[in-house]
Order: C-alpha cells, then structure tokens, then sequence
C-alpha cells in the first residue's frame, strides 16, 4: 500500500496548484483526504477528513484529485475481489517547496 501511495502523491505533486488568493495570503497547511478508487484507478469519492485551516487549501485538495483522475492503478493484489479501494492520504501546502517543485519542471 505504502508503494502505491508514494506513486499517487508523485502523480498529485505535478499537478498540485496554489491559487493567487492563497499565495497572496501565505497560506500553508495539511489537508487529509480519504480517497476511493477502482481497479482503473479512476476516483470513485473523496471526502475532507481534516482540514488545512484554509477553505481555499481545502477546496484545492479536493478539485485536484478531480485534475488528477485517473490515478496509478492499484496492485491487484490489493484489489483482490473488491471493487474499490480505500486509503487516506496527507496532501501538503507549503509555498516555498511549491515554487521548488515547479521551477524543477
């Protein structure tokens, strides 16, 4: 699971977005997500277990998993006989390793 999970934040990293309101205000925070997603990967739900503290970090949370779909196919080992697959992850805010990622680009 732990292998899949790195691979899904890798995918979201990329495509993680700041909005100018949120940059302008110098808001950082941790949002956890629960996500649900099917053998293909595409997402089936997600739900806002914690907030960032900021509704505009929240909502980004949220819409990017959105952007994102669909994510890495999980193992079929995981999958097994079902037909969804669970788990939370922590999606990070930070504004100096934003403008670090992106500049890697």
């Amino acid at each position: 699971m732990n292998h899949l999970k790195g691979l899904v934040l890798g995918h979201l990293n990329r495509l993680k977005q700041y909005s100018q309101a949120a940059l302008n205000q110098k808001q950082e925070g941790r949002a956890i997500i629960r996500v649900s997603i099917n053998p293909l990967g595409e997402i089936i739900s997600t739900t806002l277990l914690k907030s960032s503290g900021s509704s505009s970090l929240d909502n980004e949370s949220l819409e990017l998993f959105k952007r994102a779909s669909p994510l890495p196919r999980p193992p079929k080992s995981l999958i097994k006989d079902r037909h969804h697959l669970s788990f939370v992850l922590p999606i990070d805010f930070n504004i100096k390793l934003y403008f670090s990622q992106k500049r890697n680009e």
